[in-house]
């Protein structure tokens, strides 16, 4: 009677002990931060002329699903301009802008040039990103 009261004690406390270290829950399963996201290229306030790379950094606790790139003319409430960076693995992104509009020469002159309908003037950028678990950040 003993032996057997001894070994359900050995028992129970080892399935305690095996068990007591479990995470409860979804633990790191479960998205819980917004991404970050920065701009490397331009810096701000650069002025750029003619085609450009557009590309930056971001983090996330679970990866990202999308890089919403919008172009603002003058401060205009509405963007004269959307697309998706590309999103690489090594936590950058990149987004090439301001193409040259293959079906109208191009002027040098700042008077009348233009590209993917891009008239010399002042614009913003802003860069949203969002991550799987519906977060996002500018």
């Amino acid at each position: 009677m003993r032996l057997k009261s001894y070994f359900y004690f050995t028992f129970i406390l080892l399935a305690f002990l095996t068990f007591s270290n479990c995470t409860i829950g979804l633990g790191s399963a479960v998205d819980t931060q917004a991404p970050t996201i920065d701009i490397s290229y331009p810096p701000a306030n650069a002025s750029v002329k003619g085609e450009f790379l557009l590309s930056g950094t971001w983090s996330d606790d679970r990866g990202l699903k999308q890089i919403l790139v919008e172009v603002y003319k003058n401060k205009d409430s509405e963007p004269c301009d959307t697309a998706y960076a590309t999103i690489n693995s090594n936590k950058t992104w990149t987004l090439t802008l301001n193409r040259e509009d293959e079906k109208s020469e191009i002027s040098e002159s700042e008077d009348n040039g233009f590209y993917q309908g891009w008239k010399y003037s002042e614009y913003q950028i802003q860069v949203t990103a969002s991550d799987n678990g519906g977060h996002t950040s500018q």
